[in-house]
């Protein structure tokens, strides 16, 4: 008998933010600001991550707003000396799971040592995303601890 493990919907705290150019009608350069799209900012649990061993996560998102998206705040922790790198991607979305379709990808090197706290997660490409249309973020980690992902899920 083959055992199948799933995990149920699980919420890791993000917070999305688009980029909006606004322009000018007189010939002026277009100033870039962002707009948060939405947050999830409180959490009932963790669970970490180690290099090779569920190295993988991801979180859908249906975007609230029409734009570029350059970054994505996650709230991550570890509680031991180390460090490593958390590859971030932003994919499209087929039947509910990441499609593959790298939108928008970085790697961030993370503090080494015990911490829990908001990381900024920059695009130097930022993806392109469509009010109502749903895709994930897709973080790997590979380090020399494990990392701690902090969500809520549905009813907490």
């Amino acid at each position: 008998m083959r055992k199948r493990h799933v995990i149920k919907c699980i919420s890791i705290l993000f917070i999305l933010v688009l980029g909006v150019t606004l322009s000018f009608a007189v010939a002026a350069p277009a100033i870039a600001t962002a707009t948060l799209d939405q947050s999830q900012t409180s959490y009932s649990s963790n669970f970490g991550v180690s290099s090779g061993f569920f190295s993988k996560v991801a979180q859908t998102f249906t975007a609230g707003i029409t734009g570029s998206m350059p970054e994505v705040a996650l709230f991550l922790g570890a509680s031991s000396s180390g460090g490593g790198t958390l590859t971030t991607e932003i994919q499209g979305v087929a039947s509910g799971l990441p499609d593959g379709t790298v939108l928008a990808t970085t790697s961030t090197n993370l503090p080494t040592g015990s911490y829990t706290d908001w990381v900024n997660i920059i695009f130097a490409s930022p993806a392109s995303v469509t009010s109502g249309t749903q895709y994930a973020i897709v973080c790997t980690w590979s380090g020399t601890t494990d990392l701690i992902f902090y969500y809520s899920s549905l009813g907490s």
